[in-house]
């Protein structure tokens, strides 16, 4: 020990550092259900500089004590390792003379480039109990033999397999009677009790001996073992006994065999002897890291892993599935390709090793799927382009600010549209819906406990109307909707009430959700309400009244009388509506395409659906240009086009 320390301080003066290799057994990881499958061993471990040629995890069947060694691994940062528990290990058998559901213990063991080896502790199934085996990892005090001499993990004839009462075991400690062994702990040892199974090897057909555990100078425990196939062995059967003591605090433990007729094949076997190091007192610890999560992105990003565990402590994380779309950097997922089977994933384990005051959590991973995706916030302007393709846009507006989506020219098609729209009770807000909605079923006011125009907690929705305009100048012009059904790009008042459940008129956020929305062509409407005069389905000589608001100037609004009087037929809107119940779809003459006879080239959108109803092909169409069929299937297909402000369905057999 002298020499040790003096070779240290030379290496101090020298600036030089010693390093002492290690394996540190931090904990068996269970999984959050507690089911066998997914457990791993967390080990940390210090090579000293010398290099790692191998990290191993060493399974001991706790019936026998035969082991399984594997060498997976899993690396992480700061010198620990994930140690997966195999699949595969025997699990039908009973521990003997035990009470238990723990059939293995583990150890991880450290090589190193020099070969040589370095082992932790073992933990036993339930994560809590940890051991030494006696002999090999820990040693007796002293020891006597009538012959041969102790031994460990052997017979005392060199056998690898001892057979004790019909199981043979592979880790023991043994002696020949008249043999001892004896056991002195220290007061501030580390271990909290001593197990040991003995008898006699069954093939030693005259063994019989006299064992005696004497603790503390009180005999504990006094028996008489005769090998199974001794010819003279009692009709008890009893070939294999347990004894187990507790060693805490200062503790003497004198194990002897004493002959009973003469020396002949009086092995003394103790198989699986260990000493139980204290219970750890540690608090367990959980995490509410979710099982899956889904990102938004077209396009390659980075997101900032955030699984939160009990004890606070440091977290490591480990892409165990979908490698190849991501990688990881400390706590940042980097996706580097976005999946194109949306059923495919990146998994990430959430590992945290324990505090001062917390164990090892159990293993937490989430499924992180990756959606085509986009939110635009409050103040957020977001372009899409002509062609492009989002499975789920959200929005988020209020009374101050919203965000806005632009097409850039043309058309996008979004298969689920979320507007999230904050409204403050007892207050109006001017709104406007990209497509026709019931309200009732688009929302989840319901949800929320509104119901339209009723009760204590009601929402209400209101239209403009000219014609109560007209006829009371002096009232509101604004309808109550019989039922809460709006019209695409149409101006509306609407709010919620204020309720007993939200004293303090707190705003709430109301989410309105669209199927497969197409954008584009009217994308430049800025949310404000306008309201206008439907000039197409009055007929010429109609008047109408037209109220003026002076600006600036206090007064009733100046009311005009408007006659409906065109110069020129010619001169009047389009029918959209004629035009449609006009028009025809032809093809080209190879058959490769389809044109409208539209009569202006005023833009429409021309939209396919399939036989399943779903969106296929979505184009803005300007006559007399060639709609390209070649992309579709072939089969028969519902053609949607709508014309300024009318629409229609036609059918389309398709059969290139």
């Amino acid at each position: 020990m002298k020499t040790r320390y003096l070779f240290t301080a030379i290496c101090a003066l020298l600036g030089l550092t010693v390093q002492a290799q290690s394996v540190k057994l931090v904990g068996l990881l269970p999984t959050p259900d507690g089911s066998l499958d997914g457990r791993m061993v967390l080990a940390k471990m210090d090579d000293g500089g010398k290099g790692i040629k191998n990290v191993q995890l060493v399974s001991f069947s706790l019936r026998n004590g035969e082991s399984t060694v594997t060498s997976d691994s899993i690396v992480l940062p700061d010198g620990y390792y994930l140690l997966p528990i195999p699949s595969t290990l025997n699990r039908n058998f009973e521990v003997p003379l035990v009470e238990t559901s723990d059939r293995y213990a583990y150890r991880a063991k450290l090589i190193t480039s020099d070969g040589n080896q370095y082992i932790s502790e073992l933990i036993e199934d339930n994560g809590v109990e940890r051991f030494s085996w006696i002999g090999a990892d820990v040693k007796w005090s002293s020891s006597t033999s009538g012959y041969g001499g102790a031994k460990v993990d052997q017979g005392i004839d060199g056998e690898r397999s001892i057979p004790v009462s019909g199981i043979s075991f592979h880790k023991s400690f043994s002696t020949h009677a008249k043999g001892s062994f004896t056991f002195n702990f220290a007061a501030d040892n580390p271990y909290s009790r001593f197990f040991t199974y003995y008898g006699i090897q069954d093939n030693k057909t005259d063994g019989d001996v006299l064992f005696t555990f004497t603790v503390n100078g009180e005999v504990k425990e006094k028996q008489t073992m005769y090998a199974k196939n001794n010819s003279v062995k009692p009709a008890d059967g009893i070939y294999l006994r347990k004894f187990e003591v507790s060693v805490e605090g200062q503790t003497s433990i004198v194990i002897t065999g004493d002959v009973i007729d003469n020396y002949t094949q009086d092995h003394m076997n103790f198989p699986l002897g260990r000493l139980y190091l204290k219970k750890d007192t540690r608090k367990s610890q959980q995490s509410d890291w979710p099982l899956s999560q889904i990102l938004s992105s077209d396009k390659p990003f980075q997101y900032t892993l955030d699984a939160h565990f009990t004890s606070g402590g440091n977290v490591y994380y480990k892409i165990i599935s979908g490698s190849e779309y991501a990688s990881i950097d400390g706590n940042v997922l980097n996706v580097i390709q976005i999946p194109e089977n949306q059923s495919d994933y990146i998994e990430v384990m959430a590992i945290q090793p324990g505090t001062a005051d917390y164990l090892p959590a159990p293993l937490y991973s989430s499924k992180f799927y990756i959606r085509n995706n986009k939110v635009v916030q409050k103040n957020e302007r977001y372009v899409i382009q002509d062609g492009d393709e989002i499975d789920e846009l959200t929005v988020y507006a209020d009374p101050e600010s919203r965000g806005q989506v632009v097409v850039d020219n043309g058309l996008a098609k979004v298969k689920k549209l979320i507007l999230k729209y904050t409204f403050t009770p007892g207050k109006w807000n001017f709104i406007t819906f990209p497509a026709n909605l019931d309200i009732d079923k688009a929302s989840d006011l319901n949800e929320l406990g509104y119901r339209y125009n009723e009760g204590t907690k009601a929402y209400y929705i209101r239209q403009y109307s000219t014609r109560l305009r007209a006829e009371n100048p002096t009232q509101t012009a604004w309808q109550k909707l019989d039922v809460p059904h709006v019209l695409r790009n149409k101006g509306y008042i609407m709010g919620v009430s204020r309720s007993a459940d939200n004293p303090e008129d707190k705003p709430v956020e109301v989410t309105f959700v669209l199927e497969n929305a197409i954008l584009g062509m009217d994308a430049d409407v800025d949310g404000t309400m306008n309201v206008e005069l439907n000039l197409i389905e009055l007929a010429p000589g109609t008047e109408f009244p037209v109220y003026v608001m002076p600006d600036g100037v206090k007064g009733e609004p100046l009311r005009v009388m408007i006659r409906f009087s065109p110069a020129d037929l010619l001169e009047l809107p389009m029918n959209y509506a004629r035009a449609l119940e006009e028009v025809r779809v032809t093809f080209n003459p190879n058959h490769s395409g389809i044109r409208l006879t539209l009569p202006t080239e005023e833009p429409a959108k021309v939209i396919f659906f399939d036989r399943k109803g779903r969106i296929v092909k979505a184009v803005k169409y300007v006559s007399p240009y060639l709609i390209d069929l070649r992309d579709l299937k072939k089969g028969q297909y519902e053609l949607y086009i709508e014309f300024g402000n009318a629409n229609v369905t036609k059918t389309l057999d398709w059969n290139p």
